[in-house]
């Protein structure tokens, strides 16, 4: 059985915790050109360098780090913060 998890009105409290670990975060088209665009990159070399194929191969998520945290996590937080999925 396929289980979905409704994240609709979920709050961000930058406590990181969601960031570190493992997992994947699915992004949409607009996601994709937001962070792109915020990283002053070509969507698709931002597609190339920092993301994948979701597991069920009908879309992209963001790379993670080799211990499963997020691409994007800092020391100082989350590099993508005014953009992030």
């Amino acid at each position: 059985m396929k289980q979905s998890t409704d994240l609709t009105n979920f709050q961000c409290i930058q406590c990181h915790a969601c960031c570190k670990e493992k997992g994947y975060v699915r992004l949409t088209t607009q996601d994709t050109l937001s962070i792109a665009q915020f990283m002053d990159m070509d969507v698709w070399e931002f597609t190339d360098s920092f993301t994948r194929l979701t597991h069920d191969r009908t879309g992209l998520s963001l790379t993670e780090k080799p211990n499963g945290e997020c691409i994007f996590l800092t020391e100082q937080g989350c590099a993508i913060n005014p953009v992030k999925p």
